[in-house]
């Protein structure tokens, strides 16, 4: 029996209340030229994970045992279930077919309430760890959302954005498409398109240029300055961590400006954006007069954001948080 068989059939034994949750009709597994379609659905309410690439894993409500989908695989997903992504892997968690969540490498989705009241609006109710885009097809304002990451949840939806929940690494809310609400234990955050929030730094929204990535937002919410000042004439090198021996990703003219995300405890080096992550540069170079930042360990490198493989529907959602293929090599492989 090969693996996508087996993993049918594993699914389908271990799914008996979801089918009965989402009503759904009678399940088609077809196979044949590779494909997998599983399985059919007779309501308009109703979730699902579909696999882009990779493994992803699904933990179903009440089990211990994580099952494995592999790329191509849709398969159902109700209240208690939790998606979650490796490596390379990535999986659009859709709502009402048009509605969709796109869920990036290392990071777990949780839904914990979808559905829908009398007066017809949805609820959708999630937990977030890692990194996600959220895409509406339809009208924001009809949903009672809850999306917790981190310190802060996104609680009224705009039509387009994005959230980084890593703890000790990138937490912020960026809205490419309308206004969002954040909310945090003391306040509630209205967030503009094309403006996000990074709550560990501050509550008030900080306007982006595109693309709109969280490492750009939180080095603006650190609010530190610097000119890069080379006496040779030569670039100032960008490295991929804070030692000589990191790769060099790129190079500033003398005399550019830099916004500075944090500093090592020697205070050697300074941390600074670059394209959807960090780079380094040596601290001797950049003029700058800055306090209190934010303190990396000797010899830190970075680990930066990537996929492979990207494709067109991915693409509709990536492009104002990550650029293109052609203006970011680095995210996309």
């Amino acid at each position: 029996m090969n693996r996508t068989i087996k993993w049918t059939l594993k699914w389908m034994m271990t799914s008996t209340h979801v089918f009965s949750r989402v009503a759904l009709g009678a399940v088609l597994t077809v196979i044949a030229l590779g494909l997998v379609i599983t399985p059919a659905r007779s309501q308009d309410l109703a979730a699902a994970v579909m696999v882009l690439a990779d493994e992803v894993l699904v933990l179903r409500s009440g089990t211990r045992e994580e099952l494995a989908l592999p790329p191509g695989a849709v398969a159902p997903i109700g209240p208690g279930d939790r998606v979650r992504t490796t490596g390379n892997g990535r999986a659009f968690v859709t709502f009402q077919q048009i509605n969709r969540l796109l869920l990036l490498p290392d990071s777990t989705y949780e839904l914990v309430v979808f559905a829908q009241t009398r007066n017809d609006e949805v609820i959708l109710e999630g937990v977030l760890s890692g990194i996600a885009v959220q895409q509406f097809g339809d009208d924001p304002a009809r949903w009672a959302y809850q999306l917790a990451a981190a310190r802060h949840n996104v609680t009224a939806p705009s039509a387009l954005f994005a959230v980084w929940a890593q703890p000790g690494e990138l937490e912020a809310v960026i809205s490419a498409s309308g206004s969002l609400t954040v909310t945090t234990a003391d306040e509630m955050i209205a967030v503009p398109a094309g403006a996000g929030v990074a709550t560990r730094y501050g509550s008030t929204p900080i306007l982006l240029e595109p693309p709109l990535h969280a490492a750009q937002l939180v080095a603006l919410a650190i609010d530190c300055q610097g000119v890069i000042a080379t006496t040779d004439g030569l670039p100032l090198r960008l490295r991929q961590g804070a030692a000589l021996d990191y790769p060099i990703v790129d190079g500033l003219e003398s005399g550019a400006v830099v916004n500075i995300a944090g500093t090592t405890q020697n205070e050697l080096w300074y941390r600074i954006p670059f394209q959807s992550g960090f780079g380094w540069l040596f601290r001797r170079f950049v003029a700058a007069d800055c306090s209190r930042l934010p303190r990396f360990p000797d010899l830190v490198g970075e680990e930066t954001e990537q996929i492979e493989l990207v494709t067109e529907a991915e693409l509709d959602l990536l492009a104002p948080f990550y650029g293109s293929p052609s203006t970011n090599p680095i995210f996309y492989r």
